[in-house]
């Protein structure tokens, strides 16, 4: 599977509202600080992103 490209992972989350569970981690503060300005530029939120990255990881990976 070929890498998706931000656009292309940010169209996918406005189409798509699976379930969700809840889930609680830590990132580094400035990190945490541009990805939030970033979502929220685009339109979208955070927990998304996240989503569609962790699949992307999951998909293209061997188990």
């Amino acid at each position: 599977m070929k890498k998706r490209t931000p656009h292309e992972i940010i169209k996918k989350i406005k189409e798509d509202k699976p379930e969700r569970a809840n889930v609680t981690f830590r990132l580094p503060v400035v990190l945490m600080e541009r990805f939030d300005k970033i979502c929220e530029k685009n339109g979208v939120k955070m927990t998304a992103v996240l989503e569609e990255l962790i699949q992307d990881f999951v998909t293209n990976t061997k188990e």
